[in-house]
C-alpha cells in the first residue's frame, strides 16, 4: 500500500520527536534553511495537502543543496583541500596570494595612508592615519614593507620569486617590476637619511614623501597592470588601478 503524503506528513507532525520545545522535525528542516521567526509551517493546518507539498518542497530543497555540496567537495576544488588533487589548483591559489598582498598594501600605504597624510587622497591631511607609534618607526615600516615586497617577488637562493613566473611570460615586465621596487627603495632611504619621523617630514620636507609615495604608487601600478594580468591573478573589487 502505498502512503499517500497527507498521511506521511500527519505522522512526521504528529510522532516526530521535538528538536526544541515548541518545534517538530518538519519545523527544524523550515528553520534549518531560513532565519528562525515567522515560519510558513506555523500557518498551514498538519495533514492537509498544502501541508504536505510544502514540507516535501523543504525536504527536496534540502537535498538539493546536500547533493551540490557533496558534488563540490567531490571536486578538484575538494580535492585541492584534501591533498588528493591537482597540484597546479594548489599552486595557482599559492600564487593568487603572493600577488595579492602587495597590491594591497602598496595600496595601503599609497593611498590610506600617505596619500590621506599628505591631503592628496582626502579634502584635508590627515597624519593621524600614520603608524608611527611613540618609536616614529614610520620610515622603518615603509622600508620593511617595500623590502618585504621586494623579497616576495625576488625571491632567494633557495626558492622561486614571483620574478620568475612572470620573466617567463616577459622579460620587459619583469625588469619594469624590479625596477619599481629598486626605486620604491631608494626613495623610501631618501626619507631615512633626514634623521626625521616620518609625520615630521610630512610637515617639513613633504616633497621628499610625494617621491616615496610616487616610487610606491610606481610598484602597484606595474603589479596591477602587469604582473596581475601576466599571471592570470584576479585581485577583486577594490580600486587598485594605480592611478590615484
Amino acid at each position: 500500500m502505498t502512503t499517500t503524503s497527507s498521511h506521511w506528513s500527519r505522522y512526521c507532525w504528529r510522532s516526530s520527536p521535538t528538536t526544541a520545545p515548541g518545534r517538530s522535525i518538519p519545523g527544524a528542516l523550515e528553520l534549518l534553511l531560513f532565519a528562525d521567526g515567522d515560519s510558513v509551517l506555523s500557518h498551514l493546518q498538519a495533514g492537509d495537502e498544502a501541508y504536505s507539498q510544502y514540507l516535501m518542497a523543504l525536504a527536496e530543497v534540502i537535498a538539493d543543496a546536500v547533493r551540490q555540496a557533496s558534488s563540490d567537495w567531490s571536486s578538484e576544488y575538494g580535492e585541492a583541500f584534501s591533498g588528493s588533487g591537482d597540484r597546479a589548483i594548489s599552486e595557482n591559489l599559492a600564487i593568487a596570494d603572493l600577488v595579492r598582498v602587495p597590491v594591497f598594501l602598496t595600496e595601503t600605504l599609497g593611498d590610506m595612508q600617505l596619500g590621506v597624510a599628505l591631503g592628496i587622497t582626502k579634502p584635508e591631511a590627515d597624519l593621524s592615519v600614520i603608524p608611527e607609534g611613540a618609536a616614529a618607526a614610520g620610515v622603518d615600516d615603509l622600508d620593511q614593507s617595500m623590502r618585504g615586497i621586494q623579497d616576495t617577488y625576488l625571491g632567494d637562493a633557495d626558492g622561486l620569486g614571483l620574478s620568475d613566473l612572470v620573466a617567463e611570460l616577459s622579460t620587459e615586465a619583469d625588469q619594469r617590476m624590479r625596477d619599481a621596487l629598486l626605486n620604491a627603495i631608494t626613495a623610501i632611504e631618501s626619507l631615512r637619511e633626514t634623521g626625521k619621523p616620518l609625520k615630521d617630514l610630512l610637515q617639513t620636507d613633504s616633497g621628499l614623501v610625494i617621491e616615496a609615495r610616487d616610487a610606491i604608487k610606481n610598484v602597484q601600478l606595474v603589479l596591477n597592470t602587469e604582473v596581475v594580468s601576466l599571471l592570470g591573478v584576479t585581485i577583486g573589487f577594490s580600486d587598485n588601478d594605480g592611478d590615484s
